[in-house]
């Protein structure tokens, strides 16, 4: 009968935590085998052990005829997988936040050779120290997972902590936003949602109150702005604009006296403020309703002459 004799695969490198199949074959004996595995005391022409240290593993054969067990040795070796560190710049603020993360792994040897940030956003990187914007209100989460260049991986590093705070709503009515200077005063009332304080700024000076009142004597457009401020010193602001229209005037002469350009009352037009000039048109009729005259020049009147003619009309009401 041939001697008992047996043979095992390896020896092996391998990633911390992974599992390895180590087998066994015996000949000679009997063939009757039973094969056992140390350490662990296991049974088996095959095991698959998970492994995190370098491990020897013996494994012995016998047939239950041979006095001595057959023997052979393998070797599994571990690369320690990198355990991942995450430093960060300051990790809650208002909208819009942007930490920068950094990725401190310790690794036992090698080095780090690819990196996966993904967070709850959605967003993702691979960069080794992105820089992340987070631009709505709320609590993000994130993860890295490394991988060296012998293909280790980590198991991945957390984030949990991530806050945007939430901002104020900065809104304010008033009384009128178009009007004239005698419509003054115009009062501003605060409607900002969530604030804690605010802040008026306009051409008359800066306010804190929550109602301002403000008068204007002359026309022209006033932007005023109110910014709102909440508990975390976020903030928000919005401007609008009072328009003070000039005041309307309209002045007609009802005689005038069209005589050889003594220059005293020779040409009928009238007068005024506030008008839209762009809009502006004369029509003369006589008190049979025939038009007799008309114009779009605010600067250009009437000289009583009928149709465009050279003829002065007569006198006579028009």
């Amino acid at each position: 009968m041939p001697p008992l004799l047996v043979s095992v695969n390896g020896p092996f490198t391998v990633c911390s935590g992974s599992a390895v199949s180590l087998s066994a074959t015996a000949s000679g004996g009997n063939g009757n085998y039973q094969y056992m595995w140390m350490p662990g005391n296991i049974s088996g022409a095959q095991i698959s052990p998970t492994v995190n240290t370098t491990t020897q593993y013996t494994v012995l054969v016998s047939d239950g005829c041979t006095v001595l067990p057959a023997k052979a040795i393998t070797q599994v070796n571990v690369i320690i997988s990198p355990t991942v560190n995450i430093r960060y710049t300051k990790l809650n603020g208002c909208p819009r936040l942007c930490p920068t993360f950094y990725d401190s792994t310790l690794i036992a040897s090698g080095m780090v050779n690819s990196w996966n940030w993904s967070f709850s956003d959605g967003q993702t990187s691979n960069s080794s120290s992105p820089t992340m914007c987070f631009n709505t209100s709320g609590t993000y989460s994130g993860t890295l997972t490394v991988v060296t260049n012998n293909g280790c991986q980590s198991a991945p590093g957390v984030l949990s902590n991530i806050t945007v705070y939430p901002v104020p709503i900065a809104d304010f009515t008033s009384t009128s936003f178009d009007g004239n200077m005698f419509d003054s005063p115009f009062v501003l009332t605060n409607t900002s949602i969530n604030a804690n304080s605010i802040k008026w700024e306009t051409t008359q000076g800066n306010y804190t109150s929550n109602t301002i009142s403000l008068n204007y004597d002359n026309e022209g457009l006033y932007p005023i702005t109110l910014i709102a401020i909440n508990s975390f010193g976020c903030i928000d602001s919005i401007t609008k604009e009072i328009t003070i229209k000039p005041l309307f005037t309209f002045y007609a002469p009802n005689t005038f006296t069209p005589n050889n350009n003594d220059n005293i009352n020779d040409v009928f037009f009238p007068l005024g403020e506030g008008w839209d000039e762009s809009t502006f048109k004369l029509f003369i009729f006589d008190r049979w309703g025939e038009q007799i005259y008309s114009t779009n020049d605010v600067k250009k009147g009437w000289d009583g002459k009928a149709k465009n003619g050279t003829d002065m009309a007569q006198q006579d009401v028009y």
